[in-house]
């Protein structure tokens, strides 16, 4: 992947999104981005992004996807609320059809709850937000089956800490950041909204991001190997803030030459 397929595979992640949260007017992203606004939309962005690029590894394959996600836990009602409707998609169940996926449903579909159960978490299953595995169908076996197509940390709440420090409790970005690097999986993505906290700006916060992120991936060489690909996108919260998004691209068994990008072509060099 290059900057300019990333770029690519938000656009039309960000489309689903929209259309996944039923927005009365079609998105410009040819001019003025679409920001999500809130936990639930941020959520929706981040999945329909991971899905959008997963899609497009499988293109052309023949075997299906088996979708795993741990949270929000909202997504699993049909209006992002704690209203449980059996009558109503879920959030979840909205989202992978705009994308063209059939989601496999139980059989007493009565029982909202059990119904949802597929798409939700496991346990046993996985521990990140996203995991996008091979069909686990005996027919469909390959000698890759056990190993994941895509996986996904996101983490929507704006008020996270950014240092390195920070990473050794669950309130930082940091600390879903490590998950990541040690799973392993030949593609990676790292999604998180960032705002203020005190006195301190989004924009700065950013920054300090970009180096905790860099400086975590330069500590542990060997969560990566040749082929790997690891993409982390950092949005402001606030969407006047746009220019400021980021993104940067790991390749496995490359050098790390390329620095953090402007996610919407606007390069902006990080002290």
């Amino acid at each position: 992947m290059n900057y300019e397929e990333l770029l690519k595979t938000y656009k039309d992640g960000a489309k689903v999104a929209h259309q996944t949260l039923r927005r009365p007017t079609n998105p410009d992203l040819t001019s003025k981005f679409w920001w999500p606004e809130g936990r639930i939309e941020s959520s929706i962005l981040a999945f329909s992004v991971g899905i959008q690029w997963a899609k497009q590894i499988v293109e052309g394959q023949q075997h299906a996807m088996r979708i795993s996600w741990e949270k929000p836990c909202r997504l699993c009602w049909p209006t992002g609320k704690r209203q449980p409707d059996a009558h109503q998609p879920t959030m979840k169940e909205r989202l992978l059809e705009n994308h063209g996926i059939q989601p496999h449903r139980a059989k007493n579909s009565h029982d909202n709850q059990r119904r949802t159960a597929l798409l939700a978490h496991s346990p046993v299953e996985n521990m990140l937000d996203l995991t996008v595995l091979p069909d686990p169908r005996p027919d469909a076996a390959s000698t890759d089956r056990h190993c994941a197509i895509l996986t996904m940390e996101s983490e929507t709440s704006p008020g996270q800490g950014v240092h390195r420090g920070d990473s050794r409790t669950k309130h930082s970005y940091g600390w879903d950041f490590f998950k990541l690097l040690w799973v392993q999986c030949p593609n990676r993505l790292f999604f998180a909204q960032v705002g203020n906290s005190g006195d301190d700006k989004a924009i700065d916060r950013i920054d300090a991001l970009k180096k905790t992120l860099q400086m975590m991936v330069d500590d542990y060489p060997r969560a990566m190997v040749d082929g790997d690909v690891l993409v982390a996108i950092l949005l402001p919260k606030e969407g006047t803030d746009w220019k400021y998004a980021s993104c940067r691209i790991w390749q496995g068994g490359q050098p790390h030459s390329d620095d953090w990008k402007m996610l919407f072509g606007q390069e902006r060099s990080s002290s």
